[in-house]
């Protein structure tokens, strides 16, 4: 609109006959229409930024691979560290995580962790695999499972470099959604817990504290229930939307996630289903593989599927501490009035 005004107040001017040559006004008049132009650009490159962002933490743009480092602390000291690769291919329909650490001859290189195990999904299915067992589940069956149980320290670590420190539910089976308003968020988060499981939730709303270049800098969140609020801040390099590090600070910890590798893109799947366990399974290594379906989980066998025993069925409750305790005490009573028993018959 101010290119437009001036250029009107310029042809009238002319009209009237001004002193003054007209080829300064021309130059006015189209450096006013570049500054027009690079604000109007500048604008959206900034709201890009942060759309950006955004679809980062939905799980809306697909990752070949990330390699993440994560150090907790607690009043300046290192009370927990660890590296982990992902990769988040198809809107988060089929992925990988597997846990690394320093190599002990060149501790500059991270290799796999020692039974060499990875979680990740396929279309269809979710599964772990390591060098002694294969564990799979149907997605629509998975809860309560070996892939799901097994796997939610896996998918927490993933999640929470998905997140970029926006705080929501990470003990579910598929990345949870965060709504967004602009630089405002809306998200669920666990409020309660029994035994180190999430017994409630609620939504809380925190916001983003995005600079003049689009990229946001901070954010914060409100406590709920006993889930703690807390405050964000974020690393950018080359200008690039997705931050390399940043650090979530509560009450308590300060936890800070750094991509020490980021590539973004669709990766060249193998099979038609994504990733699978044969994947990443040395061919040569002998496996015990278990399928779980929503009746109870099946062993693979010379003779085909069997039951697996000893195994905890899908949807069964898992045994907690005081269910193991009570257990004990049983078995050792039981033990004492056999004795007790035995000893009064050989009296008589």
């Amino acid at each position: 609109m101010i290119c437009v005004e001036t250029t009107a107040k310029m042809s009238q001017t002319q009209k009237s006959g001004s002193p003054f040559p007209a080829w300064p006004r021309a130059i006015l008049s189209a450096a006013l229409s570049l500054l027009s132009a690079a604000s109007s650009h500048a604008g959206v490159a900034a709201d890009s930024k942060l759309a950006t962002f955004q679809k980062f933490v939905n799980g809306e743009i697909s990752i070949r691979e990330a390699t993440v480092y994560r150090k907790i602390t607690e009043r300046g000291k290192v009370i927990n560290q660890g590296w982990w690769r992902f990769s988040w291919q198809k809107d988060g329909q089929t992925w990988y995580v597997q846990l690394l650490i320093p190599d002990k001859q060149e501790p500059s290189k991270l290799v796999p962790q020692e039974g060499n195990c990875v979680c990740g999904a396929s279309l269809k299915e979710f599964w772990v695999v390591s060098d002694k067992d294969v564990h799979v589940a149907a997605k629509g069956q998975a809860s309560g499972s070996c892939p799901d149980e097994y796997g939610s320290l896996y998918r927490n670590l993933m999640f929470s470099a998905l997140s970029l420190g926006v705080p929501r539910r990470k003990d579910v089976l598929s990345v949870s959604e965060v709504r967004w308003e602009g630089v405002r968020f809306t998200t669920a988060v666990p409020t309660n817990f029994v035994l180190n499981r999430v017994t409630g939730s609620g939504a809380i709303t925190g916001k983003l504290n995005v600079a003049p270049d689009g990229l946001p800098r901070s954010a914060e969140y409100p406590s709920l229930g006993n889930f703690m609020g807390g405050s964000v801040t974020y690393q950018h390099e080359q200008q690039s939307a997705i931050p390399v590090i940043f650090t979530v600070q509560d009450s308590k910890w300060a936890m800070r996630y750094e991509f020490l590798s980021l590539e973004l893109g669709s990766n060249e799947l193998q099979h038609a289903d994504g990733f699978l366990p044969g994947d990443f399974a040395k061919a040569k290594l002998n496996r015990h593989f278990t399928y779980w379906t929503n009746d109870r989980p099946y062993s693979l066998t010379d003779r085909g599927f069997a039951p697996a025993f000893g195994l905890t069925p899908v949807g069964a409750p898992l045994r907690t501490t005081g269910t193991l305790i009570m257990l004990l005490l049983s078995v050792v009573s039981a033990t004492f009035l056999a004795l007790w028993y035995w000893r009064q018959r050989k009296k008589q």
